[in-house]
């Protein structure tokens, strides 16, 4: 039957029900799409039920007017739709290679009509534009579900050079009544598109609610978001949970091996937690497991999330985010980094890094919080920061809080940490954050490289931040700060120890210029920080303090102890230049050896 459906449902009174049947070999070129079923029906129906059905090999050819799906195209208004254990093998048409509901299944599915995929098998069909397995368009109310054990396997997108979305699945969801929904083991593998989306793309706006639980991606690639692709609009709001796994997906040019999300204008949002998993996702771009670009959203969260073994070429080995305008990004509740990288691009920005996260921020509303015992082990970086790169640009808010950092590395500046903080925002660095062995190894700051910059940027270092064990192949073994212009400035309780430098400050190295001021206080205490070479100073702590008003002060029972250099200053040493000055009260420097001073 070329030039027609083999059914069509039109609209009408009763209940559709198919079942127990397969179609073979079957094409159409109807004006409508659907080569086996084409409908459109409206509440008067009583339901639609498909149900133990096999399609393989049928094709929607050269429609043109509405929506193509292979198989099936239905338009729904205020029908309900059950698709159960279907089978669609090698299924094509322009949009939605197995299936397409336009309706209800775009299924277009309008006006409070819902369809339930529960246990459908999606093989190595394909689509020339967007979903290679399903096309749904959901508004106005409608809820598209798939559940229990429903599969995509090597489904595509093909079209030649044409643009593509949505390699397994694409959705457009519209309105805060509508919600889209994957949950129940579903599972996407194999699954690719050229553009966005390598199993799933969804573009969701005006309120709608996208809820994905309980899936796996595994082996899916396309230019941006392997996995998965995602904008959000108009308060549109996502949320990943319960185990979501995302396995060797890919990005091959753009961003987000594993996902790829775009969040636009304070009420969209974006939630991640429950155990879910990006292992060994990898992109050319930036964010290995995730990149996020957030403008004006204030409610992206990532909780209790495992990233293992994730790689990014141009920077964020796990993670990618860029904040503007308000946008907001929180970390938190035993989210783990492990073994993630940054490889680098000679020809990309150099200035990229960060062997886990990546994160840029712009517009004084704009916050990155990482807090709740956050881990990162042996991250690493071929540029700056083995774990985090951060870059701001009047900020609100950076704040680390109760984090972990073991064995992170870097070639240049930051082996666990870099971060350049201007014209406005606070840094922040709180509650117990620790930092063991990690390095630098031809740069400053084995454990922590910062920059703050102009009179209304800031960094706080409080409530026993420990930097142990941790190794810089220039300054500043444990960390390295410079306080450019910036008044707020304040360390106290941190804890150095064992830290060791090439050159000056095996525990610290301080740079105050520029009229800035920074206080040391509260019990900071280095211990047994030692230089590596016959030409460093400063084996506790070397400050460089210049130009006039410039101000360090050292007070409220610091304590240097065991610490030595080769040269001079084995606990501070100090350089004050241009009318800089230093205060030194109530600090105890105990065992600590040079040659040229204590």
């Amino acid at each position: 039957m070329p030039e027609c459906n083999f059914i069509k449902l039109n609209y009408g009174t009763g209940y559709v029900n198919i079942s127990s049947s397969t179609f073979t070999g079957i094409s159409s070129v109807a004006s409508n799409g659907g080569s086996i079923l084409f409908g459109e029906v409206n509440g008067s129906c009583s339901g639609i039920r498909l149900s133990n059905l096999t399609f393989t090999k049928c094709i929607s050819l050269d429609t043109t007017g509405k929506t193509y799906g292979g198989a099936i195209q239905l338009y729904t208004s205020g029908v309900g739709v059950d698709i159960n254990n279907v089978q669609f093998k090698q299924c094509s048409g322009l949009n939605g290679g197995g299936i397409q509901s336009g309706g209800g299944l775009h299924l277009n599915i309008n006006d409070y009509s819902s369809c339930e995929l529960d246990n459908v098998e999606f093989d190595c069909c394909n689509a020339q534009l967007f979903g290679g397995g399903l096309f749904g368009n959901i508004s106005s109310g409608g809820t598209l579900t798939i559940m229990n054990t429903t599969t995509f396997t090597s489904c595509s997108c093909v079209g030649s050079g044409k643009y593509q979305e949505g390699g397994g699945i694409n959705i457009i969801i519209k309105d805060g009544n509508s919600k889209f929904q994957i949950n129940g083991l579903t599972s996407f593998n194999n699954c690719t598109s050229k553009d966005l989306g390598g199993a799933v793309n969804i573009n969701g706006s005006l309120g709608a609610m996208i809820n994905i639980k309980s899936v796996s991606f595994t082996n899916c690639s396309s230019e941006g978001g392997g996995g998965l692709n995602t904008i959000l609009q108009t308060g549109a709001i996502l949320n990943i949970t319960e185990a979501v796994n995302f396995t060797l997906c890919k990005s091959t040019s753009q961003n987000g091996g594993g996902l790829r999300a775009i969040l636009t204008e304070p009420s969209s949002s974006l939630y991640i937690s429950g155990s879910s998993i990006f292992s060994q996702c990898k992109t050319t771009g930036q964010g290995g497991g995730i990149y996020i670009s957030s403008n004006q959203s204030k409610i992206i969260n990532i909780n209790l999330v495992i990233f293992e073994n994730c790689e990014a070429v141009q920077g964020g080995g796990a993670i990618s985010t860029l904040l503007t305008d308000g946008g907001s990004l929180t970390i938190e509740g035993l989210t783990n980094f492990t073994t993630c990288k940054t490889t680098g691009d000679t020809e990309a920005d150099i200035d990229r890094g960060g062997g886990a996260i990546y994160a840029s921020l712009y517009d004084a509303s704009s916050k990155f919080r990482i807090i709740g015992n956050v881990k990162f082990d042996q991250c690493e970086s071929i540029n700056k920061g083995g774990a985090i790169y951060i870059k701001a640009d009047m900020s609100q808010l950076i704040e680390i809080n109760n984090a972990v950092f073991t064995v992170c590395t870097c070639t240049k500046e930051g082996g666990g940490i870099y971060a350049y903080i201007t014209n406005g925002g606070s840094f922040r660095i709180t509650n117990g954050t620790t930092f063991t062995q990690c390095k630098s190894i031809s740069g400053s700051g084995g454990g922590l490289y910062t920059i703050v910059k102009t009179t209304t940027s800031e960094i706080q270092i409080s409530d026993g931040v420990t930097f142990d064990g941790c190794l810089s192949g220039q300054q500043g073994g444990g960390l390295y700060i410079s306080a450019d212009q910036s008044k707020i400035n304040e360390i106290n309780k941190m804890i150095v120890k064992e830290c060791q430098a090439k050159k000056e400050g095996s525990g610290l190295y301080i740079e105050v210029i520029q009229s800035a001021f920074l206080q040391i206080c509260n019990g900071t205490s280095f211990t047994d920080c030692a230089s590596q070479s016959i030409t460093s100073s400063g084996g506790g702590m070397y400050a460089k303090v210049k130009d006039i008003n410039s101000r360090l002060v050292l007070s409220d029972q610091m304590m240097f102890e065991n610490c030595n250099s080769s040269v001079s200053g084995g606990g501070i040493s100090f350089l004050i230049q241009g009318r800089g000055s230093v205060e030194l009260i109530g600090s105890l420097i105990q065992n600590c050896i040079s040659q040229k001073g204590a």
